[in-house]
């Protein structure tokens, strides 16, 4: 009997640490890892093109926010945030090695921070991650979809 109870506590207990913890480089199970690369020629970072999810047309004037883990539920300030992409819905920053959440946003009323309101455009809360190695520019393209509602918290 006491054997099956340590066992039984055993199971749990690693059943339990296992569903709290999160994979070595520090993402989530249901995170889209993208590892793609070119020669930094000295810099290190991230870049990539935004575009409409539903028509693929770039977009002009999104943010794009570097959060280093899932613990703001990727909302809210972030660790980095670019400058608004360019006409071509083209981005490029400077970002330390590491490992990081990408997401972008493109609110209507051109604000790069603040609460997200219907026609505002954003890459639906999708786990992008990426890692950031010295020396070289991480590729991360974004689609961004329209916000059809406010969003709630609780």
């Amino acid at each position: 009997m006491l054997k099956r109870f340590i066992y039984l506590f055993t199971f749990l207990a690693v059943g339990f640490v296992a569903a709290c913890a999160t994979t070595p480089t520090g993402t989530s199970g249901d995170a889209i890892k993208v590892n793609n690369y070119v020669d930094g020629q000295g810099k290190t970072g991230i870049k990539g093109q935004i575009t409409i999810k539903e028509t693929g047309e770039s977009v002009e004037g999104a943010y794009v926010n570097i959060y280093p883990d899932t613990i703001s539920n990727l909302l809210g300030p972030s660790q980095y945030i670019s400058t608004p992409t360019d006409a071509k819905g083209e981005y490029t920053m400077d970002v330390p090695p590491g490992t990081y959440y990408v997401v972008s946003r493109k609110r209507m009323s051109g604000q790069a921070s603040g609460p997200l309101s219907p026609g505002d455009l954003f890459s639906e809360h999708q786990r992008i991650v990426t890692t950031v190695v010295a020396g070289k520019i991480a590729l991360v393209d974004l689609s961004l979809a329209p916000m059809k509602s406010p969003m709630f918290f609780k």
